[in-house]
């Protein structure tokens, strides 16, 4: 794929590559620290990502700060979980596992 040798997608892979374990970060947080790139331009990076990929996907959230309603959604709260991550009864990542957010 021609969009994975763009320089924004290669951005934003080494971003969700260097969130600590035990930490979240939402789609349009990453976005902001990127050049021209918008929260779905961070959804879709995730999406085309290559089968097999080591990238610690399950660390970014939507902007509620919550697990988003997808197909994977129910294994990356368990991955979350595993890491220590901790959520309120409605969902909600608690603010000590936010990075670089205030």
């Amino acid at each position: 794929m021609a969009e994975l040798s763009d320089e924004r997608y290669l951005a934003i892979y080494s971003i969700i590559g260097s969130i600590p374990k035990g930490q979240v970060i939402s789609y349009g947080a990453i976005a902001k620290m990127v050049p021209n790139c918008s929260a779905r331009m961070v959804a879709r990076a995730l999406r085309i990502t290559p089968e097999g990929s080591k990238l610690p996907w399950y660390r970014v959230i939507n902007s509620q700060m919550k697990v988003s309603d997808h197909p994977g959604a129910k294994k990356q709260r368990q991955l979350l979980e595993q890491e220590g991550v901790t959520f309120d009864p409605n969902g909600k990542i608690a603010r000590e596992h936010h990075w670089l957010q205030t």
